[in-house]
């Protein structure tokens, strides 16, 4: 499973735990090797409702993290 694609609450509340960690990780990472960091950077990873290939390429482009967030919800 890619941890890239959006993913709707409801189905996301069908997983096991540590799915949902291992989800928020690995998009965690992928936006810290973007150049995102900090408190917002955890905010985009756990927002599993948002496209994280949208996130990585506004961040990667210079978007503040905190913008990049607002734009995506």
């Amino acid at each position: 499973m890619s941890c890239g694609r959006p993913i709707s609450t409801e189905v996301v509340e069908g997983y096991a735990d540590d799915m949902v960690v291992s989800l928020i990780l690995c998009r965690f990472e992928e936006l810290r090797l973007a150049g995102c960091a900090g408190e917002d950077c955890y905010a985009l990873a756990g927002r599993l409702d948002v496209d994280l290939d949208r996130a990585v390429d506004l961040v990667g482009r210079g978007c503040a993290p905190s913008l990049a967030l607002r734009i995506l919800l």
